[in-house]
């Protein structure tokens, strides 16, 4: 699988997803989803994240994950 669709699969509030949601448009830190606890990006909510880091993980990548 070609890394940039791992990437893509990515939490949107992940720094590494090409469609990283800039969060400075948000009025509160309140506002601000988190990736992962509670987030309903569409990969999160479909579990496309989940199987990204596991794929991520396997693949040796030991890149901190990059969250807002």
């Amino acid at each position: 699988m070609d890394i940039k669709k791992v990437y893509d699969n990515l939490c949107v509030y992940d720094k590494r997803n090409e469609f990283y949601q800039d969060t400075a448009s948000y009025t509160s830190k309140e506002d601000i989803p988190k990736a992962r606890d509670n987030c309903h990006c569409d990969n999160c909510f479909y579990g496309r994240d989940e199987l990204a880091l596991e794929i991520l993980r396997l693949r040796g990548d030991n890149e901190k994950e990059e969250t807002s």
